[in-house]
């Protein structure tokens, strides 16, 4: 009830806590060190995918099916897909986009004593939604036409938490409240996101 109440009023939910802590570091050590990348962008970050992990205690589909028992939001909707995304130790992250999903989970699982910037490594979460009549590679990709749109738009900043968990409608408009951790691999920023339909 609190998380719908929530979602209402707000727009998003913020979880702390949100899962054991061994599934939270086995979550991290793989996107850290499994070899294997997805993709490489351009922000100062690569994607992971871990259903790749074959010696996996858990498929990223088993987690994501578990967090649809954490809040009575996702109980209904159907998960879809996920991914993480690692970062270099500074760097702008994911540049303003929406993503096509109801409902969808955003995971930091990098802890507290890696981060060098507090004001940095959260999220920015915009009031305005992509326009219904815009296609996937607009409300996406194309950043001219995203950063015009959002020109005014008020929005909340969000901070890393380890083991913080953010649910919003997937077409709010959001992006990485940029990176800043110390030194060293492992303690490189990494959050995952689940979509839900």
């Amino acid at each position: 009830m609190f998380d719908r109440l929530r979602l209402k009023t707000k727009g998003y939910v913020v979880r702390d806590n949100f899962l054991p802590r061994y599934l939270v570091e086995e979550m991290r050590n793989f996107s850290l060190w499994d070899p294997r990348v997805t993709e490489a962008f351009s922000g100062g970050y690569f994607s992971k995918d871990f259903d790749q992990a074959s010696d996996s205690l858990f498929t990223i589909k088993e987690i994501a099916e578990y967090i649809q028992t954490k809040s009575s939001l996702l109980r209904d909707l159907v998960y879809d897909r996920a991914w993480s995304f690692v970062y270099n130790q500074k760097c702008p992250g994911v540049e303003s986009h929406a993503d096509p999903s109801t409902l969808q989970v955003n995971l930091w699982v990098t802890p507290n004593k890696a981060i060098a910037d507090h004001k940095k490594n959260g999220l920015i979460l915009y009031e305005r939604k992509a326009p219904k009549e815009w296609s996937w590679r607009t409300y996406n990709k194309d950043t001219y036409k995203i950063g015009e749109y959002l020109k005014g738009s008020k929005y909340v900043r969000i901070p890393h938490k380890y083991n913080r968990a953010v649910i919003f409608p997937g077409n709010t408009f959001h992006k990485t409240d940029s990176v800043h951790t110390i030194s060293g691999a492992e303690n490189r920023r990494v959050n995952y996101t689940f979509l839900y339909q």
